[in-house]
């Protein structure tokens, strides 16, 4: 089970090696502002991932992943370290703050939410909608327990 937690987790946030020529062909095809707006910006978010102590949630749930936090302004700040601030827009539906986070040329949206989820521990939900990160679908911030 952990060599397929790390096998996932090597195939999400790794990084490639070395091209082919076959691949440099490609990516000299495309315009230079695309890749560099793909690149920072899907690269970004691997980094914060990885860098977040992100683990997986036990059970069927495919893609759903928590972290241990304090408060709601921990998955605030770590909302605000994945993308622009240009892109982020805020509501209020049925007593709860929903954040949503559009990130540039249509790579997808990020929904950062007060609600507890289904569980009484969960602060926060992050609902990640991004083209270049499908494995990651949802992240839980939970309750840290202290022991003071």
């Amino acid at each position: 089970m952990i060599k397929r937690i790390i096998g996932f987790l090597k195939r999400v946030f790794g990084r490639k090696v070395g091209n082919t020529e076959s691949e440099a062909a490609l990516v000299t095809a495309v315009p230079e502002k695309e890749i560099t707006i793909r690149t920072s910006c899907i690269s970004r978010i691997r980094r914060v991932l990885s860098e977040s102590g992100m683990q997986p949630l036990r059970g069927n749930l495919q893609g759903t992943w928590y972290i241990r936090t304090a408060s709601f302004n921990d998955a605030y700040r770590m909302l605000l370290r994945l993308g622009r601030q240009e892109g982020l827009s805020c509501s209020r539906k049925g007593g709860h703050i929903i954040y949503r986070l559009v990130l540039p040329s249509g790579y997808g949206s990020i929904t950062l939410s007060d609600t507890g989820g289904s569980r009484r521990k969960d602060i926060a939900v992050m609902t990640l909608n991004i083209s270049g990160i499908p494995d990651i679908k949802e992240i839980r911030f939970r309750l840290k327990v202290s022991d003071t």
